[in-house]
């Protein structure tokens, strides 16, 4: 103002919509008689045989009263009411306006389930790996950096952020920098989709508007895609470092939001054969709560890696694709900043990083693919985890406008149940 005191800069605030009513702890205690799904599909009664059949095995919570066909959430879930319907899996989430959580709610029981604690730092791991595959004890650890005590030409940037530091620009990433990076490719006409990121030797995670997106007649299947990893080069064949894999099995989140505003917008892809570890090929780690806690905070910077395939999608041809692949260091923006720069509407599930008008330097994931991962490096343990997928953005690289990530770890739990029901 006129006293030169420097005021946070916020864009253009929308005036905050109404408050709508909402159900607390995740329709736990809804009583309603809501008897849809959120696909339009019909509820069967909750004494039919089918629903004998789904709730058989699970822990229910005998407070929670299965009534009708009405929509409840007796098993806890963390996505909130669901009921019994006709068509496999005979399972479906329905439609209701839940509040916001905390990082906090629920998520105490999330930690290491096996608790099975390996290698330095005691990192836990998380999934299961007769039905996540190996990979995940060993993971966020690059062969040509950390294992040889190797830092690559950027990463002081990243660590200096969590202090402070300066900021460049999108650069050409060194080989076997991003081992976790995959590449989705169309299999005719031949072309890149979208990226990925390794998250074990069996399983690839990527944004679900890369294989799903009605607006664009989008309705990709495992037969459509090949999956491209340890790739550097975009568009040559790299004998003795890539390795081409085939898909058995796509699980988009059931309450993924195309048509709003991309909420939950991650998909689980499956390798047919587990694929083989190599100085080139490695898997990332997904964040736990304390990684989240510790660096998830605005202004610290996490790295997004790319062929660019976002600038492809919205405008240009593919002649100003890059050869290599391209990496770009961006700072988390708080959230509320985030919300003020978009009429979108932004949910819990959602974060966004970029650099402000002020900030004068430029980048946004348009450096980026769609679909690939927003990393960050614990300086605690030492290892890369993967806490966004590059989901969408308005522009690139425009004032006041922002990179927006799906949060992995708001959606880990899903995670690891859709594994656990399709694993091996």
């Amino acid at each position: 103002g006129q006293e030169r005191t420097t005021v946070e800069f916020t864009p253009r605030v929308i005036p905050p919509a109404p408050v709508e009513p909402c159900e607390q702890q995740k329709g736990m205690l809804y009583t309603g008689t809501l008897s849809v799904t959120v696909s339009g599909a019909k509820c069967l009664p909750w004494n039919s045989e089918k629903a004998k059949e789904v709730l058989h095995g699970k822990h229910l919570d005998p407070e929670v009263k299965l009534l009708e066909n009405y929509c409840r959430n007796p098993d806890g879930d963390d996505e909130g009411v669901w009921c019994v319907t006709d068509e496999p899996p005979n399972f479906e989430y329905c439609d209701l306006h839940y509040c916001d959580s905390s990082l906090e709610d629920g998520n105490e029981q999330l930690e290491g389930i096996s608790g099975r604690t390996t290698l330095s730092q005691e990192f836990k791991t998380f999934f299961d790996d007769k039905t996540f595959g190996s990979g995940e004890a060993d993971c966020g650890t690059r062969p040509l950096f950390e294992k040889k005590k190797v830092a690559d030409k950027s990463e002081k940037e990243l660590l200096e952020s969590y202090r402070g530091g300066r900021v460049v620009h999108g650069d050409d990433a060194e080989a076997g920098s991003s081992p976790w990076q995959v590449m989705l490719y169309k299999k005719s006409p031949q072309e890149l989709l979208c990226g990925a990121s390794l998250i074990s030797d069996s399983w690839v995670l990527t944004a679900a508007h890369c294989l799903y997106y009605p607006p664009w007649d989008k309705n990709l299947t495992t037969n459509d895609i090949l999956v491209r990893i340890g790739k550097h080069i975009r568009a040559k064949y790299e004998k003795n470092k890539e390795r081409i894999a085939l898909l058995d099995k796509i699980i988009i989140h059931p309450k993924y939001n195309w048509k709003e505003n991309m909420d939950r917008d991650i998909a689980l892809m499956h390798l047919k054969r587990p694929i083989i570890f190599s100085d080139y090929i490695h898997p990332i780690c997904l964040p736990n709560k304390e990684v989240v806690q510790r660096l998830m905070l605005a202004g610290y910077k996490g790295r997004v890696t790319g062929w660019g395939n976002l600038k492809e999608t919205w405008a240009t041809s593919p002649s100003n694709l890059p050869t290599v692949l391209q990496q770009l260091n961006v700072p988390i923006v708080d959230q509320g900043i985030c919300k003020a720069s978009t009429k979108v509407k932004v949910t819990d599930n959602m974060f966004c990083a970029g650099y402000s008008p002020e900030d004068s330097k430029r980048g946004d994931a348009c450096e980026g693919d769609s679909g690939g991962p927003f990393v960050m490096k614990n300086p605690d343990d030492n290892r890369w985890y993967q806490v966004g997928i590059v989901s969408w953005g308005e522009g690139c690289d425009r004032d006041g406008k922002y990179g927006f990530y799906t949060h992995v770890f708001r959606l880990k739990k899903w995670m690891r149940k859709a594994i656990e029901k399709h694993g091996r």
